[in-house]
């Protein structure tokens, strides 16, 4: 995949919105599973660095594939009171429909969560963040024309 155009704000900018990750778009995913090739529905997989002040925050801002930014508040958090993991909803509906659900330890060390961002094209703008070892992420995304294949 190659480089995205500069960033674009698309979403509904929220005051304060932090930045939940960063795409490392040259690094090497040789050797990272999640990233295998032969997954009927993954597009793409680049490593991420998680930002840690973004756990939990009131507003974050998530990046597509393209460059462009989606911002979104938090609609729900503690999902699994009692739980030694954390979690929160995101939610906005401009310019449409646009979702991320996270789930990480308290010490950030592992984050998990799906992300769905609006998409022009057919398979869609959906996303996944995984961990994949001790304190290496990495943001997939997925086709849906292949959920059903799988």
């Amino acid at each position: 995949m190659s480089t995205p155009e500069p960033l674009r704000e698309i979403g509904q900018i929220a005051e304060g919105a932090v930045e939940l990750y960063t795409i490392k778009w040259s690094d090497s995913t040789e050797g990272i599973k999640e990233c295998s090739p032969g997954q009927p529905t993954l597009m793409g997989c680049y490593v991420i660095d998680i930002n840690p002040a973004a756990l939990g925050a009131e507003s974050i801002s998530v990046m597509d594939f393209r460059g462009n930014a989606f911002a979104m508040p938090k609609k729900f958090s503690d999902l699994t009171p009692g739980s030694s993991f954390k979690s929160a909803s995101y939610e906005s509906w401009t310019p449409s429909y646009t979702t991320a659900t996270l789930t990480w330890r308290a010490n950030g060390s592992s984050v998990s969560g799906s992300i769905s961002t609006p998409s022009d094209e057919p398979q869609g703008g959906n996303y996944r963040i995984s961990s994949c070892g001790n304190g290496c992420h990495v943001l997939m995304r997925l086709d849906q024309t292949k959920f059903g294949d799988i």
